[in-house]
């Protein structure tokens, strides 16, 4: 599967990524720092989620490694 494509999604605190909002294919898990399957229902209400962008998620990564992420 090509992952190039895909988008990342915040939802309630929490990352997501796959090919639209509403149909997230991963969760990234902030302990194994690591994408893990979503196992969710898809597809996602409409207005679940909101679409971020590489430096956000990036972002998100840096503040967990440091601590200043509430977890």
């Amino acid at each position: 599967m090509d992952k190039t494509n895909w988008i990342y999604i915040e939802h309630e605190g929490r990352l997501h990524r796959g090919f639209t909002v509403g149909w997230p294919r991963e969760i990234w898990s902030f302990e194994d720092r690591a994408w893990t399957p979503y196992a969710g229902e898809v597809p996602r209400p409409e207005g679940w989620g909101a679409q971020i962008s590489e430096a956000e998620f990036q972002q998100w990564i840096t503040d967990a490694k440091s601590g200043a992420w509430p977890f």
